[in-house]
Formats: structure tokens, C-alpha cells, sequence
């Protein structure tokens, strides 16, 4: 979905119907035009994702009702919000109201569309694998599990990677947008890691295509923010948006180091 990505609760309404989920997900009466499904930006044949849409890539879904915050800045709290929150906004679906559009897909209200979408992506995720080897243990010593960590290999923290490009007509100080907080200024939410082979482009903005351009980026020490003339390096927002997360720093790693961590990011 563009820019609001739905996803949802820790656990689905037992009553709620995957199947009816499924066909809502696909289903493009959702929109005010008809032209729009879920589908269209999270694509299932492309990892519940589909590439940067309006400056951010789709998050993809396989963990979504797992998670406990939703979003690359983290706006949406709850199922309900996540889910309905495309459905109005005037760059997406457009309709005037939720239950509007649940009414035109044949549902009593919002409440009813969100419980069946919300069980459908309770199915998309499978039993992680146990991974070993060098690339496991060069993910541990590297620092990688410093923020994909736990069973879905996510903090669901906030972290600035130097990818906010500020200062361009594409800024996008991420997580500030929610809180209103400097400090936030270009972090954004760890994605999990889980079935990540599946769903590039990665990063917020889709800027990787690849595993491995991903590696090299963290190899390299992060992104970087700087000012092009003295009036942006006086912006109040600048020192902010230019201040990495202490752990991005330089990695040390050989040519066998980098396909033996892609290697292992291909077996989460």
C-alpha cells in the first residue's frame, strides 16, 4: 500500500475468515475508483512488497501480526488503524470513510474488513529455520544482531542509517514525522529479516536491489548526510539529521565474508 503500509494485530480475531481475508486483500472494489488492491502494493509475488512507492518501499507482511509497531516511522499503534488507514487517504484508496468502503465489499463495517485481513496475514509467515555456519556467526560478531534480534529478527526500533537524503527534494526525516522529536530525524524502523531473499528492493526507500549491495552498505560504514554550503550546515536540523546510530560503523569484511553473510540472509 503507498506510503501507509496496513499490517496486523499480535494475533487475528478467531472468528475472523482467512479466505475472506485473502480475497479482500486482492479485491480492488476496496478503492474509490476500483483500480486499487492491496495486492498492488504489497504483491505476493514479490515478497508482500513491490518497490519504492511515493519515496518508501511497501513493507513486506510475512511477520506483520506478529509485531507490536507498524510502519517505517511507526505511525500506526493498532490492527484497525494500520489496515483502515489506506482506505481514506486521498493518495491511496480515497474512499470518504472505512465503512464505506466495507459496505461496497459486501461487509457490515471497517471493523469486520480489518478482523478478515488481519487473519489472512496471520497466515503468511512459517516456522523459521535455524541457520549455522560462518555467515551465523559473522552476523552475531559483526554487530547485525545488535538490532535484528529475537525470533523475528527485529528490535522494532528506530535507527538512523544516513538514509534520509536531507537537504533533497526526496528528504524524508522518517520517525521525526510521527513524534515531532529532532532526535528522530532520520531513523527509521528495523525491518525483521524473516523470509528477506523474498523482498527486495530493501531499505525505506528501496534503494538496494540486491543482498548483497545491502552487506556492502553496512560494510562501509552506514550512509552519510552532509551539508552542500554553509546556510544547510547552520540548519537546526542538520547535526540531527546527520548523526548516525553508534553502532553503523565500518565493517571489516573480505570478499568471503560478504557472500557468506548473503548466503546466510538467504536462509532466514
Amino acid at each position: 500500500m503507498r506510503w501507509i503500509v496496513f499490517c496486523a494485530l499480535i494475533s487475528a480475531p478467531a472468528q475472523a475468515d482467512p479466505e475472506l481475508g485473502r480475497r479482500l486483500f486482492h479485491d480492488p472494489a476496496l478503492s474509490a475508483n476500483g483500480a486499487m488492491s492491496c495486492a498492488d502494493c504489497h504483491d505476493p509475488e514479490r515478497g508482500f512488497t513491490s518497490g519504492a512507492v511515493g519515496g518508501r518501499t511497501p513493507p513486506p507482511l510475512h511477520v506483520a501480526t506478529q509485531l507490536s509497531v507498524w510502519g517505517w516511522d511507526g505511525r500506526h499503534e493498532s490492527l484497525r488503524a494500520a489496515i483502515l488507514a489506506p482506505l481514506t487517504d486521498p493518495r491511496e484508496m480515497a474512499n470518504p470513510d472505512a465503512d464505506a468502503a466495507a459496505r461496497r465489499v459486501g461487509l457490515v463495517d471497517a471493523d469486520a474488513l480489518a478482523d478478515a485481513i488481519g487473519a489472512y496475514l496471520a497466515t503468511l509467515d512459517s516456522p523459521p529455520p535455524t541457520p549455522e555456519g560462518r555467515g551465523a556467526e559473522l552476523f552475531r560478531s559483526a554487530g547485525c544482531a545488535d538490532c535484528h534480534s529475537g525470533p523475528l529478527l527485529t528490535d522494532e526500533g528506530f535507527h538512523n542509517l544516513g538514509l534520509s537524503a536531507f537537504g533533497e527534494p526526496s528528504q524524508d526525516l522518517g520517525r521525526m514525522r510521527v513524534t515531532g522529536d529532532p532526535a528522530d530525524a532520520g531513523r527509521f524502523r528495523t525491518p525483521s529479516l524473516r523470509h528477506v531473499a523474498q523482498t527486495a528492493p530493501y531499505m525505506h526507500t528501496g534503494h538496494f536491489r540486491t543482498l548483497e549491495g545491502v552487506v556492502r552498505f553496512y560494510a562501509q560504514g552506514g550512509g552519510k548526510v552532509w551539508a552542500r554550503n554553509a546556510a544547510e550546515a547552520d540548519r537546526p536540523m542538520y547535526p540531527e539529521a546527520a548523526r548516525l546510530d553508534p553502532r553503523i560503523r565500518p565493517l571489516d569484511l573480505s570478499e568471503d565474508d560478504i557472500a557468506a553473510l548473503v548466503a546466510f540472509l538467504k536462509q532466514l
